[in-house]
């Protein structure tokens, strides 16, 4: 469980936003005790078992990063690398750990390994937005933004292309296939700016919610695909309603004036 503190701290609020994001993952790394073995390979196979842009050695640039921050111990122990997450009971309180086998930093074998900066350019640098006010790197995504490809800066779009995602899928109607409908916007996105498509989608979500029964609603993957955004507003069709018994009467009662019309100007005139 993550304390209300983390989320309200200045110091991890300075943070790159993929440094928080590996942070926090990397408490489900480590055992009871906030201890695992350092090894970048290890920590990337747990963390991001399915993102092959992030490499081990971005991963050992983020933990020199967390360890400079003096939140992540990285030390060695009978010829073995260790990490530790510091003041880890802290953070978690686990109610049935298991037994602790790790060595620990103040442990009288322990040495503390000495930061290796040049492992941590990526995870220092400050990326450019990708789109005004997001405070992201461009990436390829949208037009008109610094481009930044490396893997840091990827785990980053793809968080905030997620928060805007789930902030417009909101607003639709019909809530099906929401991941074919996230590649689509992900594949959009790097044709305009994601926040302009986003608010294309709240747009139109509310219309069709306004207008439209939800089964004549196309799947968001669908509307993306095909860039209905470049379409009309639906609006509410008028309902096929038979004439009542009062609708035939005025009708015939307007049929009796217009025909008395002509009859009654030659009287006038």
């Amino acid at each position: 469980m993550l304390k209300h503190d983390l989320r309200t701290s200045e110091k991890v609020a300075s943070w790159p936003i993929e440094i928080r994001f590996f942070w926090v993952l990397l408490w489900g790394y480590v055992d009871d005790h906030g201890k695992g073995k350092d090894n970048p390979l290890l920590v990337k196979a747990d963390c991001f078992p399915l993102n092959p842009e992030i490499t081990a050695e971005v991963v050992d640039g983020w933990l020199w990063r967390l360890s400079a921050e003096d939140v992540v111990a990285r030390y060695s122990a009978g010829g073995t690398d260790y990490l530790a997450v510091v003041n880890w009971k802290e953070h978690q309180k686990p109610p049935h750990p298991t037994k602790d086998i790790l060595p620990g930093l103040n442990d009288p074998d322990s040495t503390r390994r000495e930061l290796h900066a040049p492992c941590m350019k990526d995870a220092g640098k400050v990326h450019a937005s990708l789109t005004h006010g997001l405070g992201l790197t461009g990436s390829g995504f949208g037009s008109g933004f610094e481009q930044e490809s490396s893997p840091a800066a990827m785990v980053r779009v793809k968080l905030r292309l997620s928060e805007i995602f789930d902030d417009a899928y909101s607003h639709w109607p019909k809530k099906t296939e929401r991941k074919a409908a996230f590649e689509k916007f992900e594949t959009a996105s790097k044709r305009m700016p994601p926040d302009e498509l986003a608010a294309h989608i709240m747009r139109f979500g509310d219309a069709y919610l306004a207008t439209t029964e939800k089964k004549y609603t196309p799947a968001l993957g669908v509307w993306i695909g095909h860039e209905r955004w470049t379409d009309e507003l639906p609006t509410r069709a008028e309902p096929d309603r038979k004439p009542t018994r009062s609708d035939e009467n005025l009708a015939y009662v307007q049929s009796l004036y217009r025909d008395d019309q002509p009859g009654q100007m030659e009287i006038e005139q």
